[in-house]
């Protein structure tokens, strides 16, 4: 029995880790499927189990395939842009990152990043200015409620943003009401766009 075996007989894989290992990169790229709703970009089919896998461990887990294989759709869909281009992920509260430890989100950019994209990525232009329950948890009329005056760019920061093109990135889009409150936050700095995109819906 080797070192593997019996670690996997102490800690048996979950069912999303089963999941994702049985899923090629391959296959994974099959799932790349752009397409625009309520004005967001999204990437993936969440109701494909491998998506939902890796979502999952990426969030909770920060695993590193599952990180990779995002950051590899991510970075499929983010080749046609300028590299002049902004990237901004959607930023977690400071008592959730404090629990967590990291920015899924962040994860994921970095690891597109790392694929040879030159774009120009900037983290802590967006702050998260109030804890929010998360969106899961509520009904689909109360998201958007939850989420208003979540997300604030202060003047100095937001001076940067004047004239260029603006990416705000999220994992998962329900409602698109994170991502529409997040750009309603950079709009005063007069970008001269804003694209809105979740890796999966």
């Amino acid at each position: 029995m080797n070192f593997s075996t019996i670690i996997n007989f102490i800690f048996p894989p979950s069912y999303d880790e089963k999941t994702l290992k049985a899923c090629s990169d391959k296959k994974f790229l099959d799932y790349y499927q752009p397409q625009t709703i309520n004005n967001v970009i999204t990437l993936l089919p969440f109701t494909e189990p491998s998506v939902k896998a890796a979502i999952h461990l990426t969030k909770w887990h920060a695993k590193s395939r599952a990180i990779k294989l995002l950051g590899m759709i991510l970075a499929k869909n983010l080749a046609g842009y300028e590299k002049e281009t902004v990237i901004i992920p959607i930023p977690l509260s400071k008592k959730r990152f404090h629990e967590r430890g990291y920015n899924q989100v962040d994860l994921i950019i970095k690891s597109a990043l790392e694929q040879g994209l030159e774009l120009d990525y900037q983290k802590n232009i967006l702050s998260r200015c109030k804890n929010t329950k998360p969106q899961t948890s509520l009904k689909r009329s109360d998201r958007t409620q939850n989420i208003i005056g979540a997300f604030s760019c202060s003047s100095t920061k937001g001076q940067y943003l004047t004239g260029r093109s603006v990416i705000i990135i999220d994992d998962v889009m329900t409602t698109g009401s994170t991502l529409k409150e997040a750009e309603a936050s950079l709009l005063p700095h007069h970008p001269s766009s804003i694209t809105t995109l979740a890796l999966a819906h």
